[in-house]
């Protein structure tokens, strides 16, 4: 989601995409987490993949807030 401060309140640009693109985020990650467990990789596989999932998330959203501050 985007968040700006604006004249002492919040505005929400985008909400409705942004809160669409993190539902379709958690139901891929729950749909993998479900395969996981019906195979053979290891916890440490899954857990290194959740970390790089969190990871792609923590540099798009600094991406997208270099943008809005240009």
């Amino acid at each position: 989601m985007k968040f700006r401060l604006m004249n002492g309140g919040l505005s929400v640009d985008s909400d409705k995409q942004a809160i669409e693109n993190l539902i379709n985020r958690i139901n891929t990650i729950t749909q993998a987490i479900e395969l996981f467990n019906q195979s053979d990789w290891k916890l440490e596989e899954v857990a290194m993949w959740l970390q790089y999932e969190k990871d792609l998330a923590l540099v798009e959203s600094k991406l997208l807030q270099g943008e809005n501050q240009q």
